[in-house]
């Protein structure tokens, strides 16, 4: 239990910096990349939940609908480096084990 409440501070801090340091989506990012990097590091298994997944889903997907107008695909090369930095999290999250 205290492998998670390390993981959900993790995620907070990040969120802030990412928007402190004006990421793309820099709650998101920052929230994504500090919470994998946690959770890579204490290699903890949180329980994952299906429904929880889908609303999560479903939400981030109107934010990004409803946000996005016909200039912000101007943006798209700029948003490039969010994926190279959250793709190396991810894959160390889902092998267990620092991968980068």
């Amino acid at each position: 239990m205290k492998e998670k409440g390390i993981i959900i501070a993790a995620i907070l801090v990040g969120a802030w910096l990412g928007n402190r340091l004006k990421l793309p989506s820099g709650y998101l990012t920052g929230g994504l990349i500090a919470g994998l990097l946690a959770k890579g590091f204490f290699s903890t298994n949180l329980p994952a939940s299906g429904a929880l997944s889908v609303i999560s889903q479903l939400l981030v997907a109107y934010v990004l609908v409803s946000n996005s107008t016909s200039r912000s695909s101007r943006k798209i090369p700029l948003s490039s480096p969010s994926p190279s930095a959250i793709s190396p999290c991810l894959l160390s999250s889902a092998s267990g084990s620092p991968s980068f």
